[in-house]
Formats: C-alpha cells, structure tokens, sequence
C-alpha cells in the first residue's frame, strides 16, 4: 500500500479523509491499531482537536481475502501561535512629511505576513513597516510558524493628523517638493497655490 506520511494539520483546522494507493482490484482496509482490531472500508478523516500525532493504519486485501501488512500514517496536529501584537511607533497619527513604524515584538524565526486595509502588502515580511502620509490605513500581521501554522494580530489604525496648515517639504528643496493641505470632508470650498522662483 502507497501513502503519504507523516500528514500535518494546525489545531481545529479541518481535516479529509486518509488516502492509499492500493493495487487494482483490491479492498483497503483501514484501522486504528497495529494489530488486531476491526477493519472498516472507509477511509477515517483525522480528528484535528488535540495536539500531537496519532497513527492510522492501512492495507489491503485480495478478492481470496488474503491480507497485506499494514502501513502506518502518522497525522500531526500542531498548535496555533499565540496572536502576536504591533504598535505604532512613534505614535499612529501623522501630518506630512512624518512616518511611523508600525512593529512587532514576536520572535524570529517565524515568517511575517502585512497587510493595509485587508490587502497584502508585497514584499514587506520583516517584523515592522514603515508608514508615511500616503499610507494611512489600518495595519495587521499574520505570523506562520515553521509548521505553517498562523494568527493575525491586534488592528493599528494610521491616521492623518488635522492641521490648519499649508505643508511644503522637503525645505531647502531641490527642485521637486511635496504639498500638502488637510481639508475636511465638509470643506469643499476651493484653494490656490500660487508658486515663485
């Protein structure tokens, strides 16, 4: 009998029905003991409640009834990380031209996953991003262990800062230079920007 093993499962995850290959024309028989033990045809799907391995057995039979050795397959049940936790650094309000760092403090070893407003961010798998004016959102993290099991972090909310101030940066400028103005959603009313050499 051909079979995968062992088979890995994180804490309360849901779980299929154990898989052979058995040569053609013949019956599996599948059980949950060595040997001995009753036999059932129906593959088991694995409980995934409790952490640790449990083994099963499989193997088959011949239309005369005669049986092959059993193979065993292990299931692995690994735990769920503990939620890690991020915060803003230095705070989670910003005006233009400051950024904040948002950070975790769970261990290495562990891959990081960020997202902004539920979307993944590409290619930000350190453990902190950074965040300026243009990024405002709502930032989380999925930590996966090395057995490939996750849990998604606490919620930080960036936000803009109201100020009743015209922003010109960087200052002295090269040449090229960012403006900003905060307006209220209210405020429609129209501004201009006069620019000198």
């Amino acid at each position: 009998v051909v079979s995968s093993t062992p088979i890995s499962y994180c804490l309360n995850a849901v779980s299929d029905a154990l898989t052979a290959q058995g040569t053609s024309g013949n019956t599996l028989n599948w059980y949950t003991v060595p040997s001995g033990g009753t036999a059932s045809q129906t593959a088991p799907v694995p409980a995934t409640n409790v952490i640790g391995d449990v083994s099963y057995y499989v193997s088959q039979a011949n239309a005369s009834g005669c049986e092959s050795i059993r193979s065993e397959i292990i299931v692995s049940t690994r735990g769920i990380p503990a939620a890690p936790f991020i915060v803003a650094d230095p705070n989670n309000t910003l005006q233009p031209g400051q950024t904040a760092t948002v950070r975790t403090t769970a261990s290495a070893g562990n891959s990081f996953a960020w997202y902004r407003d539920g979307v993944l961010l590409n290619g930000q798998t350190g453990n902190s991003v950074v965040v300026d004016i243009d990024k405002l959102g709502t930032y989380t993290m999925t930590l996966t262990t090395a057995d490939g099991c996750s849990s998604t972090s606490n919620s930080v909310v960036i936000s803009g800062v109201e100020r009743k101030k015209l922003f010109v940066y960087p200052n002295p400028s090269t040449g090229k230079f960012q403006v900003r103005y905060y307006s209220d959603v209210n405020n429609l009313s129209p501004r201009r920007l006069n620019i000198y050499d």
